[in-house]
């Protein structure tokens, strides 16, 4: 498979989609045990132990390779859009991150076209339009926030224990709460205005419930910080900071976000 090389406002959807680039779901290859173990079910496996390695890439051809042999194989593509959006999020090039979200996109719609009013249909649809609003024009991230809402609503009655959709929630809250006036006017003068009811409060108490349900993850740890340190907290933040460094990384974003708060704590400390 071969991947192409290469203010406030314009941040809100594209961050909102860093949330469940960090999804933990786990799509697990169901009953293998029950029956004997086909090629496909083998190679489910086989990807299902690249996942749980954090060898994304590996598990990414193992369940396209699925999908070559059985296009409509569901965990299949649940775990082929959850890793491309994994993989888009931690690439410096924007040309690759575009052709991966493309892909998760492309992943999800086909689990809509299965199981529209399943959980993990909204979940990996609302990460891959989250991510794809980077490369959006105004109009579309304008969409795109409400229908964002109605994905995080839809998630959150059907579970609320799930850190990442507190997460997402909580980003969603946070940059919505800090768009401008002037901002705000445009959008509804233009395209319908943004959906209401954001506030940095509610952002942070999504925060604070991701972190009660993961406090070992980093990206949690940080971005609470961080929103404690724009919301003119820098003590709250440089608790959380330090809180972030003191974590053993596991996933491969881990170190990206202790390198972040190491920064960050540089800049904060008296």
């Amino acid at each position: 498979m071969k991947i192409p090389r290469g203010q406030t406002f314009d941040r809100c959807i594209s961050i909102v989609g860093t949330v469940i680039a960090v999804c933990g779901f786990v799509f697990t290859v169901k009953a293998l045990a029950a029956e004997p173990e086909t090629d496909v079910l083998k190679t489910l496996r086989w990807a299902l132990e690249s996942k749980s390695r954090y060898a994304d890439r590996r598990a990414l051809d193992l369940y396209e390779e699925v999908l070559e042999v059985q296009p409509d194989q569901r965990e299949a593509l649940w775990n082929a859009a959850y890793l491309h959006i994994r993989l888009g999020w931690v690439h410096p090039d924007a040309s690759s991150r575009r052709w991966h979200y493309q892909q998760a996109h492309r992943y999800a719609a086909q689990i809509f076209q299965f199981q529209p009013d399943s959980y993990e249909a909204h979940l990996v649809m609302g990460a891959a339009k989250a991510k794809l609003a980077e490369f959006m024009g105004n109009g579309e991230k304008v969409r795109t926030a409400r229908e964002l809402e109605e994905h995080a609503r839809f998630l959150l009655k059907q579970r609320s224990d799930n850190p990442d959709v507190w997460y997402l929630f909580g980003w969603w809250h946070f940059e919505l709460a800090r768009v401008s006036v002037a901002d705000r006017f445009f959008a509804a003068l233009l395209f319908g205005g943004l959906p209401t009811g954001a506030s940095t409060d509610q952002a942070i108490e999504c925060l604070q419930k991701a972190i009660a349900l993961k406090p070992d993850y980093c990206a949690y740890q940080h971005d609470l910080g961080l929103f404690y340190e724009r919301t003119g907290n820098p003590s709250k933040a440089r608790e959380l900071y330090r809180t972030t460094l003191s974590i053993s990384p596991k996933a491969p974003e881990d170190s990206i976000f202790i390198e972040k708060a190491r920064k960050r704590l540089a800049k904060l400390e008296p």
